[in-house]
């Protein structure tokens, strides 16, 4: 697929070039909205609204081969932004503790899990614990620079990741035990 040439047409609004380019979009850009939503509802709508102004500023993109990358980060900044929305941040610190053990069993029960059921156990944090821990854990932020993007404290940052840990560890463990009872 030429890129450059299905950009021209976009922009000029040709109608079946903008099916090809949202289907081009969506295919490599819409599992980032499912990984920060709840469900999938939130992150079609949430999609939608990114693509929504990547249409309407896609004559801004000068380098239409980074085209993947700024609509990944248009979808991402989006779906924090809904999130953002969605929630009022409190200032909360905890200290974080590394227990080995429940990290080992916590590492015995992903193991033998699908990444349907870890994503189902992660669609289940309150929405900033999930945010902070999909940021960190899954697409690699710095805790300065989500403290940057969502204008929190990093201390609070820090809580919500290990506060994420803490709620997946207990989740997948149960997971655990019950696909261990029920011999799936």
């Amino acid at each position: 697929m030429d890129i450059t040439a299905l950009k021209s047409k976009v922009i000029k609004r040709d109608s079946e070039s903008e099916r090809l380019f949202y289907d081009y979009c969506y295919t490599h850009c819409f599992k980032i909205a499912q990984v920060y939503s709840s469900d999938i509802s939130e992150a079609t709508s949430t999609f939608n609204q990114a693509m929504l102004y990547v249409f309407n500023n896609l004559n801004s993109l000068s380098h239409p081969h980074k085209i993947l990358a700024w609509v990944s980060t248009i979808v991402r900044n989006d779906c924090i932004d809904h999130i953002r929305k969605k929630s009022v941040y409190s200032n909360k610190l905890l200290k974080f503790s590394n227990d080995i053990d429940s990290y080992s069993t916590l590492n015995s029960a992903m193991t033998n899990m699908a990444m349907s059921e870890i994503m189902e156990a992660v669609n289940k944090l309150q929405p900033e614990y999930r945010l902070c821990f999909v940021m960190k854990v899954m697409d690699g932020y710095s805790y300065r620079e989500i403290t940057q993007q969502l204008s929190i404290n990093e201390n609070t940052a820090k809580w919500y990741v290990a506060e994420a840990k803490k709620t997946l560890r207990l989740l997948l463990i149960h997971y655990q035990k019950e696909s261990d009872r029920y011999g799936s």
